[in-house]
């Protein structure tokens, strides 16, 4: 009897809970990976735990993968994935030795969701994100290297562009880690915080009723809000406005909107505005038995 592959395609929440349930339906079954094997691919060995990446230590964001799979006989392979071959039921993985071809019985996509980058002027040279962890460790280093550059104007101000839930989070974390960093280098300086929205409104989606409470912490912390506005481009000098307004700062903070993973467009299947693939009760992708969705892939069915 040929061994049955189950295919679990990122590491993140849900793929790590996927593998880790398919792991446990086997074990109470009775199936050990001489009969199923289930593997998890992700582009590296940590699991990240991407809603906290804003914070100043990173130090407790990544948990080895290795610590979770290994103990309930799960494989892992370190690589990216680059493609699908939906007729064939392969998976192709670009790893640090080369290209692998990786077959499968079902198939699980939970590669997430993507930091939106639109084409903007400067966005990919100049901004700073949150959307991963090597984002916010290059985002740390550089806030601490600020007392060390020479002074201009908008040294110690930061720009946080999207007032959605990372918005928020990284705008609030701000002030604090600007103080330690003006702190390791004995200066008392003041420093500026500015949370900027297309929109009208802070949190626009997170209702009517969290609005006054957001707005109230945000107040608290110093915060500046800018919304209703509209970045056309930046620069090591700050950020200009659609009105042509520019705002001197040295460090930008990009956390407006996410797309589902690219690979999307590669299952027939519907998406919606975001690239997420439309999926039944069972989190199946809709029109096809052994391919499933799972976390910011999917909208809820």
């Amino acid at each position: 009897m040929s061994v049955k592959r189950i295919v679990v395609l990122g590491g993140g929440f849900a793929g790590l809970w996927s593998a880790v349930g398919a792991a446990r339906k086997l074990d109470e079954l009775g199936c050990g990976p001489e009969a199923v094997q289930v593997t998890v691919v992700n582009r590296d060995g940590f699991h990240n735990i991407r809603v906290r990446d804003y914070e100043a230590d990173l130090t407790p964001v990544r948990v080895p993968l290795d610590d979770v799979l290994v103990p309930i006989g799960v494989r892992r392979v370190e690589g990216e994935v680059t493609g699908i071959d939906l007729a064939a039921q392969t998976v192709a993985v670009t790893t640090a030795g080369g290209r692998l071809t990786l077959p499968y019985d079902r198939l699980v996509f939970a590669l997430g969701s993507q930091l939106h980058h639109p084409n903007l002027a400067g966005l990919a040279e100049y901004a700073f994100d949150v959307d991963t962890y090597n984002g916010g460790a290059r985002l740390n280093t550089h806030l601490q290297s600020l007392p060390r550059r020479p002074e201009s104007p908008g040294l110690y101000t930061v720009v946080v562009v999207g007032a959605g839930l990372t918005g928020i989070e990284a705008a609030t974390a701000m002030p604090e880690k600007l103080r330690t960093s003006l702190a390791r280098a004995s200066l008392d300086r003041p420093f500026h915080v500015i949370l900027a929205d297309h929109s009208s409104h802070v949190g626009s989606d997170m209702g009517e009723s969290a609005r006054p409470v957001i707005e109230e912490a945000i107040a608290a912390l110093g915060i500046e809000t800018r919304l209703g506005i509209d970045v056309v481009s930046i620069s090591p000098a700050g950020v200009t406005l659609k009105s042509g307004e520019e705002i001197p700062a040295a460090t930008v903070v990009w956390c407006a909107g996410i797309r589902a993973n690219p690979l999307t467009r590669l299952f027939p299947a519907e998406r919606d505005r975001f690239g997420r693939v439309r999926v039944d009760e069972f989190m199946r992708v809709r029109g096809m038995a052994n391919v499933f969705a799972a976390g910011e892939m999917s909208p809820a069915p």
